[in-house]
């Protein structure tokens, strides 16, 4: 049994895009997981490189700060440099939203993002001084980083309720 993969789909997007939106794996296989969407796939992908970009910086940046500052001011400029960048980002790339529409909006979600990041990292900060007093800024940054994490999945679900539901859904293409 032979199967046949053409590069061209019915959107004329380049592989390197199609890639991204989660298309190529997706028709490639053949399969897609129950409930997810190829739009919510894509979404996913681009929001995890966004993220992974900012999460590297964030760790330079703070890795930087931190031989300046306590850990608390280090992360908290860290965060703000990094959770506006990530919005404006995330708006554009993951959610395709361009211009002045929606960008109060978006700025808002930026906003709750950068407290709900802020109180995630300095909980587990907190906890990680109740357990270790001197952890030193290796471990400081690991427990900053998975606290990230976890501020990033609400993070995404609160971007996707918000942007993403706003932008018209192309129709599918006959033929």
């Amino acid at each position: 049994m032979a199967m046949h993969v053409t590069i061209e789909d019915r959107r004329g997007l380049p592989p390197r895009r199609r890639l991204i939106d989660a298309e190529a794996p997706a028709g490639v296989r053949g399969l897609r997981p129950k409930g997810l969407s190829r739009r919510t796939i894509g979404q996913v992908a681009r929001f995890s490189v966004v993220g992974a970009g900012c999460t590297l910086a964030y760790a330079l940046l703070y890795s930087l700060l931190r031989t300046l500052a306590p850990a608390v001011v280090a992360n908290l400029v860290a965060l703000v440099a990094t959770t506006i960048v990530n919005t404006a980002a995330n708006r554009r790339f993951t959610f395709g939203m361009e211009g002045r529409a929606g960008i109060a909006t978006g700025h808002a979600v930026g906003l709750v993002a950068l407290a709900l990041g802020a109180v995630t990292t300095n909980l587990a900060m907190a906890a990680l001084l109740s357990v270790r007093p001197n952890p030193g800024p290796p471990a400081e940054l690991a427990v900053l980083l998975t606290a990230g994490v976890i501020a990033t999945l609400v993070r995404f679900l609160l971007l996707r309720t918000l942007m993403a539901d706003r932008r018209p859904v192309p129709a599918p293409a006959v033929g």
